[in-house]
C-alpha cells in the first residue's frame, strides 16, 4: 500500500508542470503546444517588399506561467517556414510542451531579436536597433519587428489586447502579428516642366518649429501589448541612395523612396521634408495626416510628391493599413 501512494503522489508532481526542477511531460502527441499564426499587415523580409512569410522565415515563441515550485521555464523555440513542408512550420532543436499548468505564449518576429534572460511573468520584451540615418531608399537595413497577440471578437475591430493561453487539454492557440513601427511611403515625379533626369539621392524629414525629436537607438517592445519605448532621439530622419524618380506621364508611379519610422503622437509643430535631385535640394512642408498629427503602428503613410522646377510640392498623403495576409498553420512538436 505504501508504494502505491508513493507512486501516486510522482503521478500528481508529473501533472502539475513543468520547471527547472521537472521534466516535461512525456512526448504523447496531446501535450504539444500547436500555433496557428495569420499576420495582421503583411511582412516579409526586412526590405519591406513581400506581402507574407517567405521560405527561411523564423519565428520565436515561448511560455510562461505556474507558481513555484511548478512553472514554466521559458525558452525561446524556433520555427522556421517552409511552403513545400507539412506542417509548414518546422521547429528547431527547442521544443515547447504543455502541462496542466495554464500557460501564456508569447511569440515575436524576427528571431534574433535580442530578448536577454526570459522572467515567467508579463515584463518580457524584446529589443532591435533603429537608425535614422539610412543607407538605403527601401528599407534594406532595417528590422520589421512583429510582436504577437491574441484576438478576441470576431467582427473588426478585433481586440488584440490578450495574449492567448494553452495547456495539455487545450493545445492550439491562434497568434495574430502585428508590426510595432509605421512606414512612410515617397512617391516622387517629375512636373510637367520638369527637364532634369530625375536622379534622386537624399531624402530628409525634419521636425519644423516645436515639433518633438525622432526616437531611435536601441527600441523596446513590451511583448504583452506592443509598447515601444527608445534609448535616444534625432533631429532628422534621412534616407540616402540613388535611384530615378516617377515621368511625368508614369501610368502606375512606383513608390521612389520607403522605409519604417518609430510612431509618432505629436506632429504639432510640423515636419519639413527635404529631397535631393540632380544635384538640387528642395523643400516642402509635409501635410498632416489623418489622425491628426500621428504615425500609427502599422500603418503606410504614403505621400505623393511633385518636382516643378526647382520648388517640391507635396501633393497628398494617405494612410494604407498594410496587407493582412495568413501566415499559415504553425504546429509546434
Amino acid at each position: 500500500m505504501r508504494k502505491l501512494l508513493i507512486l501516486t503522489g510522482i503521478a500528481c508532481l508529473l501533472l502539475t508542470g513543468c520547471s527547472k526542477e521537472d521534466a516535461p511531460l512525456p512526448s504523447s502527441g496531446k501535450n504539444e503546444l500547436g500555433v496557428s499564426a495569420s499576420i495582421n499587415q503583411s511582412v516579409s523580409t526586412r526590405s519591406l517588399t513581400g506581402t507574407s512569410f517567405v521560405d527561411g522565415n523564423s519565428i520565436g515563441v515561448f511560455v510562461t506561467g505556474g507558481t513555484a515550485p511548478y512553472t514554466y521555464t521559458p525558452q525561446v523555440a524556433t520555427y522556421t517556414y517552409n511552403s513545400a513542408a507539412t506542417p509548414s512550420w518546422a521547429s528547431g532543436a527547442t521544443k515547447i510542451y504543455l502541462s496542466n499548468i495554464t500557460a501564456t505564449v508569447y511569440a515575436f518576429y524576427p528571431v534574433d531579436l535580442n530578448y536577454g534572460t526570459l522572467k515567467n511573468d508579463d515584463t518580457n520584451t524584446v529589443s532591435f536597433s533603429l537608425s535614422n540615418s539610412e543607407s538605403s531608399f527601401t528599407g534594406a537595413n532595417q528590422t520589421d519587428c512583429l510582436y504577437a497577440s491574441g484576438r478576441t471578437g470576431s467582427v473588426a475591430p478585433y481586440d488584440y489586447s490578450n495574449q492567448p493561453t494553452a495547456d495539455y487539454t487545450n493545445t492550439k492557440v491562434d497568434l495574430y502579428f502585428h508590426h510595432v513601427l509605421s512606414k512612410l511611403s515617397f512617391i516622387i515625379k517629375k512636373g510637367q516642366y520638369y527637364t532634369g533626369s530625375g536622379n534622386l539621392t537624399n531624402l530628409t524629414l525634419a521636425p519644423k518649429g516645436a515639433s518633438p525629436l525622432f526616437n531611435s537607438g536601441t527600441i523596446t517592445v513590451a511583448l504583452k501589448d506592443g509598447t515601444l519605448s527608445s534609448s535616444s532621439t534625432s533631429s532628422q530622419i534621412v534616407f540616402t541612395g540613388t535611384t530615378t524618380i516617377n515621368d511625368y506621364l508614369a501610368a502606375s508611379p512606383s513608390v521612389s523612396v520607403c522605409g519604417l519610422v518609430y510612431p509618432r503622437t505629436d506632429n504639432s509643430g510640423g515636419i519639413t521634408l527635404s529631397v535631393t535631385i540632380d544635384g538640387k535640394t528642395m523643400s516642402a512642408d509635409m501635410p498632416v495626416a489623418s489622425p491628426a498629427n500621428q504615425w500609427l503602428p502599422g500603418s503606410n503613410y504614403t505621400y505623393t510628391l511633385t518636382i516643378k522646377g526647382t520648388e517640391l510640392i507635396v501633393n497628398s498623403a494617405s494612410i494604407l493599413p498594410w496587407d493582412e495576409v495568413t501566415g499559415g498553420d504553425i504546429t509546434l512538436n
